[in-house]
């Protein structure tokens, strides 16, 4: 049996290998320490590095595990910069904030800093005494005003009045002078045939055909001598139409002398009349006028139904502007509330 003898390192094979292992040694102790050298933060991390222990044998948590090791990392990655806010956006933070703040305020501060002091209701009182009072004064100052006005236009109406029928007596008395008595008793048979012609007819046809007796009075002799010669702008006024008190409806007995009128008014076709109405000053002006012109449209409404067109009949209303009596007696005022008739000229319609 022979046995074979196991291979033996020679010397040299032993030095060799020593030698190896020495400057394997010696570069990486070298590449460590370059390392080291030129990156601080290794090496503090190196310094700091916990040794190690096992799980077991360790008496922190898994918590605190957990954050050393994030201590750690934090150490390896660099931290980032912080971020810079513009000024523009810090402004309006902060504007945010002190709307915010206003708003978390307490109500009842609010209210006692914008609550105004109250009037003493003594100041109160007198300032209201003293606004009825300025009141009042403009209220007699206007009424003043508006008398004096109305006798204005009273004295002018009664002066033209006046004027109008000394004109008509100056020109009466003028034809009576010239007049002579022998021109009337030569006068010819077919002058007093046609003065008899004109003599006032008692009956009269209205649009329709119906035949109604004329009175004699004063009213309608007035009328029928107007439209016969064609005197314009002179008011007549209504003797037998009446009124409700205080409204614009005529009574049962005013159709009779509205339905002279007008017959009288289809006599002569082509006459145009102004139906005016009045009042007295009792009362707002205004209600006045609009009564007064009501009253007129219900006259003109009673002779359009009786058959005249309704073009040939005008209508106004202006209260208690003319007068012809004072308005200080009943009497006065009575005189006052009329309605009047007036033909209209030629070159006014």
């Amino acid at each position: 049996m022979s046995y074979e003898s196991e291979p033996t390192l020679a010397p040299d094979d032993t030095s060799l290998l020593e030698y190896l292992v020495a400057g394997g040694v010696v570069l990486f102790f070298g590449l460590l320490y370059w390392l080291l050298n030129h990156n601080p933060s290794l090496a503090s991390n190196a310094a700091q590095a916990p040794q190690p222990q096992s799980i077991a044998a360790s008496a922190e948590p898994p918590q605190a595990l957990k954050l050393s090791q994030a201590t750690s990392s934090q150490a390896y990655w660099p931290q980032p910069e912080p971020v810079k806010v513009p000024p523009s956006l810090q402004e309006k933070v902060s504007a945010q904030e002190k709307v915010e703040q206003e708003a978390e305020t307490p109500a009842s501060a609010t209210q006692t800093e914008s609550t105004t002091p109250e009037i003493p209701s003594e100041q109160l009182q007198a300032l209201r005494e003293e606004m009825a009072q300025q009141q009042a004064a403009e209220l007699d100052k206007l009424r003043a005003e508006w008398s004096e006005q109305q006798q204005i236009a009273l004295d002018r109406l009664r002066t033209a009045m006046a004027a109008k029928q000394q004109a008509r007596l100056d020109a009466l008395r003028q034809s009576l002078s010239e007049e002579t008595p022998q021109n009337v008793a030569t006068a010819s048979p077919t002058t007093a045939t046609e003065s008899s012609v004109e003599t006032p007819q008692k009956q009269l046809a209205l649009p329709d055909g119906e035949q109604i007796e004329v009175d004699t009075s004063e009213f309608e002799r007035t009328l029928r001598r107007y439209l016969a010669e064609n005197i314009s702008d002179e008011p007549l006024i209504f003797d037998k139409v009446e009124f409700e008190s205080g409204a614009a409806q005529l009574n049962a007995q005013s159709q009779a002398q509205i339905k002279v009128v007008a017959a009288l008014l289809n006599r002569y076709p082509d006459a145009k009349v102004l139906i005016r109405g009045h009042t007295d000053n009792v009362g707002d002006i205004q209600n006045n006028s609009l009564l007064s012109l009501n009253r007129s449209n219900s006259m003109k409404t009673a002779l359009t139904d009786l058959g005249i067109r309704p073009e040939r009949i005008r209508i106004e209303g202006v209260g208690p502007l003319y007068p012809i009596a004072p308005n200080d007696t009943p009497e006065g005022r009575e005189q006052n509330r009329r309605i009047e008739l007036m033909l209209i000229a030629p070159s006014a319609q």
